[in-house]
């Protein structure tokens, strides 16, 4: 039985009192043989000397193949010590259970601790005061959040000075040079000043390919000619870290985590993890991060960073991508591998498309044409039935097999009223009464004509164009006001003439 402090005081005190060791160990809660011991001993069970052992209570049952263990594990690679053992019982069947597992993991882990090879460690970094900025990208799936219900999947780019953690973020599609762009500028018109050093990771917003670099030993990778102009525009040295080791770009990467949390924190203060729109996502988190800004821990560092930091003669660089391309006669633009549809007018003509963080613009003789949100990924396509509907008319034989038949549906309303139109026959009847339909919701307004399908299929009315016309109020002429036609009298002006008035 194993004793405590406590009750070897209490034997020692009561036997000065009894003189009677049985007395003793009763009243402290053990045994007479026990008591016996301590009091001879006369020291604390924290005070005594453990004996260590040298001798093994088992066999090793791994002694036999211990030689072959060590050369695998010597080999300095990913092997899990579960598979190894899984390995070792199909080449000695019949030779361990698999409850000795452990067994295997714990003399595994006293041979790394003693003949095992060197580690790397982590080395404690004293910061200098408004030296670097430290960025990254971080996802936010974990946070459940929704914009107007529908699940928010995107991303954040974070930032954050070392020394006092103060930090900004701004929302983003992907891991691109335009949100690298825009995050920074936000975080430095937040800042007032600006760092000498802006530190990323080899993400290939700032880097494109592996190369030799004998600064770095060899370990980094070039920048890329657009992020240098992007540093060089904000009088910034880039830096980066080597690859694969994520740890030296630790202190923003610790911030993600306690800002995340703090995010989850403030959803469950606030009721509700849905949003309007990504805008006020973003700015409800950038007033969270604001108020961690300014806790008083944070805000005395700041005010020693804003001191080392250099005057901000703030350079707004082009938040976009500008490349020039020709409209195809299927009245689309390819950008990025994507399709997107453009107004039939601009067929044949070169546009310019300018490709920002969360949209596109397409401009032809310095008017903006078109405005889409930008699609994220290759070989997809953003088509409005609005650009393509008066081709349709004047062809409804393509409507079967055109390749965007789907985006002719605005909301599942018009996918319900074509398919009650065409009641499972396809013809270019059908076609062409759907597509008149949609011709008038593309000429008038789209809002109305879905309000008339939904009033036609609730009342289970047949659904045509005429009825959708006549239940919109649409009239192709315009009103045109009767003007009382006004005949002059000729008598007044013989009477001006002879000057009798």
């Amino acid at each position: 039985m194993t004793c405590s402090d406590n009750q070897v005081r209490k034997l020692l005190k009561m036997y000065a009192k009894t003189n009677s060791a049985p007395k003793a160990a009763c009243v402290a809660g053990m045994d007479a043989k026990t008591g016996r011991k301590w009091i001879k001993s006369g020291c604390l069970p924290s005070e005594k000397p453990k004996q260590v052992r040298t001798w093994r209570t088992r066999v090793n049952p791994f002694a036999d193949v211990w030689a072959e263990v060590v050369e695998k594990l010597d080999d300095r690679n990913a092997l899990q010590i579960k598979d190894l053992f899984e390995y070792l019982r199909k080449k000695h069947p019949n030779k361990w259970k698999k409850s000795q597992l452990r067994t295997l993991q714990r003399l595994i882990r006293k041979w790394r601790a003693l003949k095992g090879p060197e580690k790397v460690a982590f080395l404690e970094q004293d910061h200098i005061p408004g030296a670097v900025l430290q960025a990254d990208f971080s996802e936010l799936r974990s946070l459940n959040v929704t914009i107007s219900g529908e699940f928010f999947s995107f991303m954040m780019f974070h930032s954050t000075l070392p020394y006092s953690n103060w930090e900004w973020v701004t929302l983003c599609r992907s891991e691109s040079i335009l949100a690298l762009n825009r995050g920074f500028q936000e975080s430095l018109k937040e800042l007032g000043v600006k760092p000498n050093y802006f530190q990323t990771d080899n993400s290939t917003s700032a880097t494109h390919r592996v190369g030799k670099d004998v600064q770095n030993n060899g370990k980094s990778r070039f920048f890329n000619d657009k992020y240098v102009q992007f540093c060089g525009n904000h009088s910034v040295t880039p830096r980066t870290t080597e690859v694969g080791e994520k740890q030296q770009n630790g202190d923003i990467e610790s911030s993600h985590n306690q800002f995340k949390k703090a995010v989850a924190s403030a959803i469950v203060l606030r009721g509700s993890s849905d949003f309007k729109c990504v805008a006020d996502f973003e700015k409800w988190l950038q007033e969270l991060a604001r108020e961690r800004n300014v806790s008083e821990k944070r805000s005395s560092l700041f005010l020693e960073e804003r001191k080392a930091m250099r005057s901000c003669d703030f350079f707004a660089s082009k938040d976009y991508d500008e490349n020039k391309v020709k409209v195809t006669k299927f009245s689309n633009i390819i950008i990025a591998r994507s399709v997107y549809s453009v107004p039939s007018r601009l067929i044949g003509q070169v546009v310019s498309v300018r490709q920002y963080e969360w949209h596109i613009e397409v401009w032809h003789q310095n008017i903006l044409q078109v405005s889409a949100e930008r699609i994220l990924g290759n070989r997809l396509h953003k088509i409005d039935y609005k650009h393509v509907i008066w081709s349709l008319i004047r062809k409804p034989g393509a409507f079967a097999c055109y390749r965007y038949r789907d985006e002719m549906f605005p909301s599942l309303i018009f996918r319900q009223a074509y398919d009650e139109i065409a009641c499972g026959e396809i013809s270019i009847k059908n076609d062409l009464e759907y597509l008149r339909i949609l011709h008038l919701a593309a000429s008038t307004s789209e809002d109305e004509v879905k309000a008339a399908l939904e009033l036609l299929t609730m009342e289970k009315s047949k659904i045509s164009y005429d009825s959708v016309k006549n239940l919109i109020g649409f009239e192709k002429k315009s009103k045109q006001h009767q003007i009382a036609r006004c005949i002059p009298d000729l008598k007044n002006y013989d009477k001006l003439i002879g000057g009798a008035l």
